[in-house]
Formats: C-alpha cells, structure tokens, sequence
C-alpha cells in the first residue's frame, strides 16, 4: 500500500534551546495539517519527556480546543526540567496502518552562577 504524504497529519514543536532557572515557558503543540478527516482518526496526542508521558489526551478533536492536547507549561524552572520534549500525536492512516507522528524540542537547563 501506497501512501501519499498529504495523507500523514503533521506536528510542529516550536524550539526552546536555554531555560534559564526560575523561567516560565509554554510548549505547545500544533497539528499543522490534519490528513484525511475520514480515513485517518486521531487516536491520542500526548506530551513525552524524555520517553515518558506526561500528559495525554485521546481520540483528539482539533475543531473543539478542549478535547485537544494543553499546552505544558513549565514554571519556575530548575536544572531538572530540562530534557527532550515530544508531542506524539497516534493515527489510524486509511483506518488500517497505526502510525505516529512526533516533534521534538530539547531544553536545555541552566545553572545559574552566582557571584560572591
């Protein structure tokens, strides 16, 4: 079987890079292109830091905000946060081949030096 590329929804993770300690930032995870409404289901969207879960929402709707994927937010950050962030989002291409599609950022935490 064939696919075509308009067929795969699209994901887009805008970059972070430094996070400096105590910083506040919102990840937020865009469906770009959504792919074929009637032969592609969203089964689940889901943030993942370094391979873990960390929030998940499933059968999302794009057309309705609250059944789609909340933007993570990180306050106050320490060295801790920092780490690979991925939104996965779990499709059902032609209603047959499961299939995900991710994007990544990677944060990268600061330490901040202080002078005596």
């Amino acid at each position: 079987m064939r696919l075509l590329g308009s067929e795969i929804p699209k994901v887009f993770v805008p970059d972070v890079g430094d996070l400096e300690q105590n910083d506040d930032v919102t990840l937020t995870c865009n469906l770009t292109e959504r792919g074929n409404q009637a032969t592609t289901p969203l089964r689940r969207i889901s943030w993942l830091k370094d391979g873990v879960v960390v929030d998940s929402v499933r059968n999302p709707d794009p057309g309705d905000p609250r059944d789609m994927l909340s933007p993570l937010k990180i306050k106050s950050a320490s060295i801790g946060d920092g780490g690979n962030y991925t939104c996965l989002l779990q499709v059902l291409l032609r209603n047959i081949i499961e299939c995900n599609v991710t994007a990544s950022t990677v944060i990268r935490g600061k330490k901040k030096i202080v002078s005596c």
